[in-house]
């Protein structure tokens, strides 16, 4: 098993990083989230705030996006190649072997 992760494992370290990172973003944007309120209940400009939360929405939502869908095809390819490795091996048996 270590060794099909071996061959993958720059693209499932950036994966992992960018889910770390928007994982980050999720623990943040409650406390700006307070922030925010604590501002508009004190009659403060609340703008730059709420565009700062929006933006590590999207960012969040981004970062997960691309690191699901990264981890999703080295899956794939990982499975491809697994795949590949069987049928080459079974092509490669003995025909006397398969009629049994």
């Amino acid at each position: 098993m270590l060794r099909l992760l071996r061959a993958h494992r720059n693209s499932i370290t950036a994966s992992m990083l960018l889910l770390g990172i928007a994982t980050g973003l999720t623990l943040l944007q409650p406390l700006l989230a307070g922030r925010l309120v604590s501002r508009a209940a004190a009659g403060a400009p609340i703008l730059a705030p709420a565009i700062l939360l929006v933006a590590m929405l999207g960012g969040q939502f981004l970062l997960e996006a691309s690191g699901h869908f990264r981890l999703e095809r080295t899956g794939e390819k990982i499975v491809l190649q697994l795949r590949a490795d069987f049928t080459n091996h079974v092509v490669r048996l003995p025909v006397g072997l398969l009629d049994r």
